[in-house]
């Protein structure tokens, strides 16, 4: 495809983004929107421009803690700085817009270091069209931003392992640790990665990544050990209560009427989410119990709740919170795109399974991208399931979904291509044996 119609193909794709995430944000309106995560945040940006502190406290004399990454409440607190008190949630939402927009071209030029011009463009448009995308740029939560974040640092990560230079190692350190201070859940991925393309990175390569990566989770470290006192306050305490939500086979603890929400009806909670000897006694005295059942939440439900359509708590389908006049619920030409990757989310995930069992099976490839994607959706996925994997925290992942997706049908087309191409060969040398042997006449 030459430079001019790929360029054109591209900005109508960006086109099409920034209708649905600009029409989404102008038109839905979100109820009660500063709710749990979202109001923390808030909460936490306000005390960093009213305060100078990180802080989830609420009053005149807040005190540092770690209990939330700061990535997302540092870029909340920008907007707050600048847009002052009565502005900022309308100027975040619409920042949010350009950052979703940002990544599809970013998801195309990712993807083009694996595939040719024509399937980097579906990908492309599927992320312009991914109604999960485009719902969370109108939520003050860390989705848009972490899903940027990480689609940066691949690029980078890939850049680095084509022999780019150790600039962009440093870039793709940098990012990733910024994407990691946003979602915390990112912060061991530099392993798998750096283990995988060592080769091809060399030393010097890893290095930079490595100095570039913990120069900066290393601040942020050491703040935390200076300035926190509290362990309740901080992020490892509320990676146990997470752990402890993720741990009800079926989302259930005894009765229906609690699903999504078992911890509850715990009777065990909250000291089985807030105490690390506690937890290990309660899970090992239920797993006990019943051994197959957990073995079947954790090796195979989990996985498909991750990577499961509906946002199972609140309003579900899209939406992470409630909300009214809906830009899919009153535009009858949106609706028809979120019911278009509605249907198509199902043959999405089976490639992603398949491209999955393949990836592994060969544990690497020719294509640099592809095994970056790859290790990872596994890393991403493995983290979730020892933790809690609500649908809603592999949003961040969509463009990394619908690329592997879409190099793995690709390999399939080409693979049932060839091997009908050999068939057919052999078809028509078969005829034409048949047909020279028919001319020779019998003695």
């Amino acid at each position: 495809m030459r430079t001019p119609e790929r360029t054109v193909l591209l900005a109508f794709v960006c086109a099409i983004a920034i209708l649905l995430r600009a029409g989404f944000v102008a038109q839905t309106y979100v109820k009660d929107p500063l709710r749990t995560d979202a109001g923390q945040y808030a909460q936490y940006s306000h005390n960093v421009v009213h305060h100078g502190v990180y802080s989830l406290d609420e009053g005149p004399d807040p005190q540092p803690d770690s209990f939330r990454s700061p990535g997302y409440p540092a870029l909340l607190a920008a907007v707050r700085w600048v847009a002052g008190e009565d502005d900022w949630y309308e100027w975040a939402r619409w920042l949010q817009v350009a950052l979703g927009v940002a990544m599809v071209p970013l998801s195309f030029l990712l993807a083009r270091t694996a595939l040719r011009d024509g399937p980097a463009l579906i990908v492309a448009g599927l992320v312009a069209l991914s109604p999960h995308l485009v719902a969370c740029t109108g939520y003050i939560l860390t989705e848009t931003l972490c899903g940027l974040l990480l689609l940066l640092a691949l690029w980078f990560t890939v850049r680095m392992a084509e022999g780019k230079g150790r600039l962009a190692a440093i870039a793709a350190g940098v990012t990733l640790a910024f994407a990691a201070l946003t979602n915390e859940a990112l912060v061991l991925l530099p392993l798998p990665l750096l283990w995988l393309l060592r080769r091809r990175v060399g030393w010097r390569g890893m290095t930079a990544f490595g100095a570039a990566f913990l120069l900066i989770m290393g601040a942020w470290t050491a703040r935390n050990q200076v300035l926190v006192k509290d362990p309740a306050r901080s992020g490892s305490y509320r990676a146990l209560i997470t752990l402890s939500h993720g741990t009800y086979p079926g989302w259930v603890y005894q009765s229906e009427a609690s699903r999504f929400s078992a911890y509850l009806e715990d009777p065990e909670q909250p000291s089985f989410g807030t105490s690390w000897s506690r937890f290990r006694e309660v899970m090992a005295e239920r797993v006990r119990e019943r051994p197959l059942r957990y073995l079947s939440w954790y090796l195979l439900e989990k996985p498909y709740w991750l990577w499961s359509w509906s946002i199972l708590q609140g309003q579900g389908d899209v939406y992470v919170f409630p909300v009214a006049d809906s830009l899919y619920e009153t535009q009858a030409a949106a609706n028809a795109t979120r019911l278009l990757m509605k249907g198509l989310h199902p043959a999405i995930l089976v490639l992603l399974f398949l491209g999955l069992v393949r990836w592994l099976w060969r544990a690497r490839t020719h294509r640099v991208a592809v095994d970056v994607l790859g290790a990872t959706l596994v890393y991403v996925t493995a983290v979730y399931v020892v933790f809690a994997p609500w649908p809603r925290y592999s949003i961040p992942l969509r463009p990394e979904l619908y690329l592997f997706a879409v190099w793995t049908a690709v390999h399939v087309a080409r693979r049932c291509y060839r091997s009908f191409k050999r068939r057919n060969a052999v078809c028509c040398s078969s005829r034409s044996t048949t047909s020279t042997n028919s001319a020779v006449p019998s003695s």
